[in-house]
C-alpha cells in the first residue's frame, strides 16, 4: 500500500506492507525513521518530480520483491483502519 502524508501519520498495517511517502520536508526530518520516501525534496528543489517518481517506483519494486518497508523493518503494525461506504460484496 502507498500512503502519502504531510503531517506524519505513522501508519503500519499488519496485513500488508505500507510504503510511506512524505511530502513535507520538515515532517520527514522529524520522522525519518518512519518514512520510506522524502518527496519534500521536490519542494526544496533538491530533486525533480521525475527523480522522486523513479525513487518511489524502485521502492515499490523492492517491496514487491521481498524487501521491507519502514513499517515492517521497525515492526510498526499499530493501526488498521478500514472504512467502507456503501454496500460491500
Amino acid at each position: 500500500m502507498m500512503f502519502s502524508t504531510g503531517r506524519g501519520a505513522p501508519q503500519g498495517f499488519p496485513i500488508m506492507p505500507v510504503v510511506k511517502v512524505c511530502g513535507n520536508p520538515v515532517t520527514y526530518r522529524h520522522m525519518e525513521g518512519d518514512m520510506d520516501i522524502n518527496a519534500g525534496l521536490i519542494v526544496e528543489g533538491a530533486k525533480t518530480i521525475e527523480e522522486v517518481g523513479e525513487e518511489v517506483y524502485r521502492k515499490i519494486e523492492e517491496v514487491l520483491s521481498g524487501g521491507m518497508s519502514k513499517n515492517e523493518s521497525i515492526q510498526y503494525y499499530g493501526s488498521i483502519e478500514i472504512y467502507t461506504r456503501g454496500p460491500v460484496i
